[in-house]
């Protein structure tokens, strides 16, 4: 979905998230490592909230979707073996409706 406040402020959304990531990651008690998190940012008190953690790995499926990346192009990034990167959407999709479920639509019209 595509915020155009979330591009005006992607460094510093994308430190805040840092941050809290770097002073929390030895807090997370799974074995092994494999997973991906979801986050909130309250932006008015620049704070980071863990909303999820999902699996993930080098499995059929993954264990959860990587939508803002490609299990092939990217599985460098996916698997560490690349820098990390934060990745929002820049521009509103050219047409919503195609690449929304018909309930959606219904629900929006």
């Amino acid at each position: 979905i595509f915020f155009p406040h979330l591009v005006e402020n992607k460094k510093e959304i994308e430190s805040l998230i840092l941050q809290f990531w770097n002073k929390n990651k030895d807090r997370i008690p799974l074995d092994p490592k494999t997973y991906v998190m979801d986050f909130a940012v309250d932006w008015a008190n620049k704070k980071v909230y863990i909303i999820e953690i999902n699996p993930f790995g080098d499995y059929e499926g993954m264990g959860t979707s990587t939508s803002m990346f490609d299990k092939v192009k990217d599985r460098d990034v996916l698997f560490g073996d690349a820098p990390w990167e934060f990745r929002i959407e820049t521009q509103p999709p050219a047409d919503i409706f195609k690449i929304m479920g018909e309930g959606w639509k219904e629900l929006l019209t």
